[in-house]
């Protein structure tokens, strides 16, 4: 999920201090305080009040997220560290928007007496949904539902207090029915996850850079070595890690397979049979591409008018890596098979040849067939 602090605004205190002896020094606003008690700056903040005791503080981890919930904004703290004053805009751009529903906002306010913000505003899209007065005395964790969350949507957060208090917050959804929840890999990677027939699908492309045992599989960004590979590998589509990871994925040469850990533990790399289930339950390879495929050209370029998505599968054009250059990134999809060579078709080196599903941006149907283990494509993960 994709966060980015617009302004972070501090409050500033200012101290007039006159140099006695060259060495003493004596503060104004200290003077003013023993002058006049009734100076605002001396009196007691009634924000830093102990209205909450520290047997009564609730954390997230009490919280119990059940059934198909699961996080859209993962937990993040707004601290005022060095301020009293704090205002942050997050973007919530969300690609997996689709798959959730009925959308919870969890906010905590602190972790004890002392570090309770005294002020709380929270919009959605320019829109107050919660603010210090949603809070009772006798608590210091509110849930609200949110209605009119987009894909889009923006979450603007204001507090005030003393240095040292915070707030936590997070965005609960619920998976949408077909959908199993999220999976995440050793990395912490997350995933959607689809049903679809008698089968469990990753909803996305896998990004792993490590086994499911934890060891590292070699990043291979030279364009030289990696036709001579002959051992696992994986990279990023144009050695561009920021550009391409989060919506395609990495990209994986044949024997990165081998070793049946490469997807999370209890998934495996789909074969040709369960690939060939998959394709038959939509209606054949005939139409396969279409149906699985995700719609418009936001990500497929050019015509993609049979798309429908209409399972969730969302299949996305990753492109490849041919041999010693990327190509066809937007308008061509390849994903792994575990089975070998298959007789009958190119090319016609089977002991260098791996079995792979591909779907064109141009037409409706999906192709299974060989193609060399030395390029790199894009794994889809199915559960066990």
């Amino acid at each position: 999920m994709k966060t980015i602090k617009v302004y972070h605004l501090k409050s500033i205190k200012h101290s007039f201090k006159t140099v006695i002896h060259g060495w003493l020094e004596v503060s104004l606003a200290v003077l003013s305080c023993l002058l006049f008690m009734t100076f605002p700056s001396c009196q007691k903040d009634e924000s830093d009040k102990d209205y909450i005791s520290e047997t009564e503080i609730i954390s997230f981890s009490e919280l119990s997220l059940k059934g198909s919930a699961t996080y859209y904004y993962r937990p993040e703290i707004f601290a005022l560290d060095f301020t009293e004053s704090l205002h942050e805009i997050r973007y919530l751009f969300n690609q997996d928007f689709k798959y959730f529903e009925n959308f919870i906002l969890y906010v905590k306010n602190g972790s004890s007496s002392k570090t309770i913000v005294s002020k709380i505003e929270i919009r959605l899209d320019g829109i107050l949904i919660l603010s210090t007065d949603d809070f009772d005395k006798r608590e210091n964790i509110v849930s609200k539902t949110i209605d009119g969350l987009t894909a889009k949507s923006t979450l603007d957060v204001y507090i005030t207090g003393v240095e040292g208090s915070f707030i936590e917050l997070f965005i609960e959804g619920t998976a949408k029915e077909g959908m199993d929840g999220i999976l995440t890999d050793v990395d912490g990677n997350y995933y959607h996850t689809v049903t679809i027939g008698n089968q469990v699908w990753m909803a996305e492309n896998l990004k792993t850079t490590k086994y499911n045992n934890g060891t590292p599989i070699p990043l291979i960004s030279d364009n030289t070595q990696w036709p001579r590979l002959s051992t696992p590998a994986y990279c990023w589509y144009n050695n561009d890690k920021s550009g391409f990871k989060a919506m395609y994925g990495a990209l994986y040469n044949w024997n990165a397979l081998e070793t049946d850990y490469l997807c999370p533990t209890g998934w495996h790399v789909p074969n040709d049979a369960e690939w060939t289930a998959l394709t038959t339950f939509v209606g054949g390879m005939s139409i396969a591409g279409g149906k699985l495929k995700e719609t418009g050209t936001t990500h497929w370029i050019w015509d993609n008018s049979y798309a429908t998505d209409e399972n969730g599968f969302t299949a996305l054009p990753g492109g490849f890596r041919l041999m010693e250059k990327f190509a066809s990134i937007g308008s061509l999809g390849m994903w792994w098979s575990s089975s070998e060579y298959s007789p009958g078709g190119l090319p016609y080196r089977p002991e260098e040849s791996g079995r792979h599903l591909e779907m064109n941006n141009s037409y409706n149907y999906a192709l299974l067939g060989n193609i060399l283990k030395i390029n790199g494509l894009s794994v889809r993960c199915i559960k066990d």
